[in-house]
């Protein structure tokens, strides 16, 4: 098991271990993308009446669709804080995605970002949401479980993100539990039970659940991104994805 690329992890972990330095450039990002969102914002719901949302985007941009991110560091990307209400009409997308970005907030403030979502969506419209399963933490510390891509996790989890100390024992899977639910400023994790739960609270109904990378939906096959940073078998046993119907 292998990543395709782990240069934004390590690009991340390098500037957070300088913390006012990451901070400092953080809030320079966010103030130059609050001066020109107006702007990107107009021309995007200007150009096109099929819209699409993806939020927390990170660097990835689609043609046609809209992508926001609290720390906008890509060309083309708006700054949007998606807990907060966002400058978007109410009713005017047809899909939002959201991959990989919920377990980054406190529960709480992730029912503001479903929120949210559910209020920029036409009635019909689609949330396709994915995030770290916390049902696999359970699987890693229970033993006898017969999956073999769970030993090949720990082994390139451990291999990859470990410290030298970790790396010593590459098989422990208390190390890959412990930076599941503790690295990459994850908040908290969900398991399906609780993630379906949120989506019901919000106003979502019809909720399935998807594999990364399948949908349904012509406009959702292939949006998303996540496997491009770890690797398409990390991300299959690692992500809880859903598909929802705004109600």
């Amino acid at each position: 098991m292998s990543a395709t690329s782990n240069m934004p992890q390590r690009i991340g972990a390098a500037l957070q271990r300088h913390p006012l330095a990451y901070s400092a450039a953080a809030t320079a990002v966010k103030l130059v993308g609050l001066m020109r969102r107006g702007r990107q914002v107009d021309a995007y719901l200007g150009g096109t009446e099929q819209r699409y949302l993806r939020i927390g985007s990170g660097r990835h941009t689609d043609p046609g669709w809209l992508a926001v991110d609290l720390v906008p560091v890509a060309r083309g990307v708006v700054f949007m804080d998606a807990t907060k209400p966002m400058p978007l009409p109410t009713g005017g997308f047809e899909a939002v995605q959201c991959e990989h970005v919920i377990e980054h907030v406190s529960y709480d403030d992730g029912q503001k970002m479903l929120r949210e979502s559910h209020r920029v969506l036409r009635p019909g419209g689609v949330l396709r949401i994915a995030t770290p399963n916390l049902d696999l933490v359970r699987r890693l510390l229970t033993p006898g479980d017969p999956d073999p891509r769970l030993a090949a996790y720990v082994e390139w989890s451990n291999s990859t993100f470990g410290t030298t100390a970790e790396r010593r024992d590459l098989l422990n899977p208390a190390f890959t539990a412990n930076r599941l639910v503790r690295r990459w400023g994850h908040v908290f994790l969900y398991d399906e039970r609780t993630l379906r739960g949120a989506l019901e609270a919000t106003g979502f109904s019809e909720i399935i659940r998807v594999r990364p990378g399948e949908s349904a939906h012509e406009a959702l096959r292939g949006v998303d991104r996540h496997h491009e940073e770890i690797g398409v078998d990390a991300n299959d046993l690692e992500t809880l994805a859903f598909e929802a119907i705004a109600a």
